[in-house]
C-alpha cells in the first residue's frame, strides 16, 4: 500500500499523464507489422525500417511530419504487402 501511495505521489511530481506511452505503442505496431507480425527479427527489421524513414524523411520534410510518415508507411505495408518484410503469408482456406 504504500508502494502504491508513494508511486501516486512520485507521479504528481513527475507530471506523468495516463496516454504518455501511446506514441510509443504505435511506432511499435508499426514496426511489427512493416516487419512482419509472426516474425521477430521481422518485427525488428520493421522498426529499423520505419525509424530509417522516419529521419530520413524530416530531411525533406519539416519534423512534425514523423507521425504522419509513420502512418503512412504503415497504410503503404497494408495495402501492398499485409504479412510484412520478413513474415510468412497465409493461405486463406475455402
Amino acid at each position: 500500500m504504500l508502494a502504491g501511495v508513494a508511486g501516486m505521489l512520485a507521479g504528481l511530481e513527475q507530471n506523468l499523464e495516463p496516454s504518455m506511452g501511446t506514441n510509443l505503442i504505435i511506432k511499435g505496431f508499426t514496426g511489427a507489422i512493416v516487419g512482419g507480425v509472426y516474425s521477430v527479427p521481422g518485427a525488428i527489421l520493421g522498426s529499423v525500417v520505419l525509424g530509417l524513414a522516419e529521419n530520413f524523411g524530416i530531411w525533406f520534410l519539416p519534423s512534425g511530419f514523423k507521425d504522419a510518415i509513420a502512418f503512412t508507411l504503415l497504410f503503404a505495408f497494408l495495402l501492398f504487402k499485409p504479412e510484412g518484410i520478413l513474415g510468412i503469408r497465409k493461405e486463406v482456406q475455402k
